[in-house]
């Protein structure tokens, strides 16, 4: 009798910890004007959020180049951010995590975030995506 009472006991003891579903906290990233990039963060989570990006390009006419920004983002909610960039291909790796409850909850890319819930998102600025860059003038026009 005493095993039947303690097992619902050690079950809700170890419980699992706290999952984070990928579509609860996701990022989008748009170029606007050819140089900004705006970055979307939507909150489908009852919690307030504190999140970070980074940008890393392969800009011209530098070799590599980061920005990095932080976000507060209400509960059920979208906030966004803006960064002017140079040309160049980057990638965006991001991180979420609860500020008001939903402990040892977290989103985002494996670069940043412990419990991966994203890949990385990847936009090209100032040129279109594979372009040539000025091996396509070899060609003329």
């Amino acid at each position: 009798m005493t095993a039947v009472i303690a097992a619902p006991l050690l079950a809700t003891t170890f419980a699992a910890p706290a999952t984070a579903a990928p579509e609860d906290v996701t990022l989008s990233a748009t170029i606007y004007d050819k140089t900004l990039i705006i970055v979307t963060f939507t909150n489908n989570t009852p919690y307030m959020l504190s999140c970070d990006w980074v940008a890393t390009g392969n800009t011209e006419p530098l070799p590599f180049f980061e920005y990095k920004s932080h976000r507060t983002v209400l509960a059920n909610n979208s906030s966004w951010d803006d960064v002017e960039v140079g040309p160049g291909d980057y990638q965006i790796d991001w991180l979420c995590a609860p500020t008001n409850g939903g402990w040892g909850k977290e989103w985002g890319t494996e670069k940043l975030s412990s419990r991966v819930t994203a890949d990385p998102t990847t936009i090209t600025v100032g040129r279109a995506a594979g372009s040539l860059g000025s091996l396509g003038s070899i060609f003329g026009s």
